[in-house]
């Protein structure tokens, strides 16, 4: 009696289909699971500093057109201090008489200024 209920037992299981396939495409798929998961949590890195990047850009473009317009009101602040001319801010209408500190003294100039 034990010896068929082994040989039943044995011929099941002679029967049943091999299961390293199944195992095998089971940790095929975990792997390429996690692989996906991995690439989503990147995919989600990458859109959010490229809309970072596409803010500073946006920002950099506003700099640039700011910048354009403090230089040409520079320029135009020039223009219209040169149709004025020198004004009594120049350095022949001190009022103390002494050169501007710019300008080189003589040896008797220094002496008067550091009395």
């Amino acid at each position: 009696m034990s010896e068929t209920s082994f040989l039943n037992l044995y011929k099941l299981l002679s029967d049943a289909p091999d299961p390293y396939p199944l195992l095998d495409a089971a940790v095929d798929q975990t792997v390429k699971v996690a692989e996906a998961r991995m690439l989503e949590s990147e995919l989600a890195r990458l859109r959010e500093e490229n809309g970072d990047l596409k803010r500073q850009v946006g920002e950099m473009s506003s700099v640039e057109d700011k910048k354009k317009k403090a230089e040409a009101k520079v320029e135009s602040m020039e223009e219209k201090v040169s149709e004025i001319g020198p004004g009594p801010s120049h350095r022949a209408d001190r009022l103390d008489g002494r050169p501007d500190p710019g300008e080189s003294y003589t040896k008797g100039e220094r002496a008067e200024c550091r009395v």
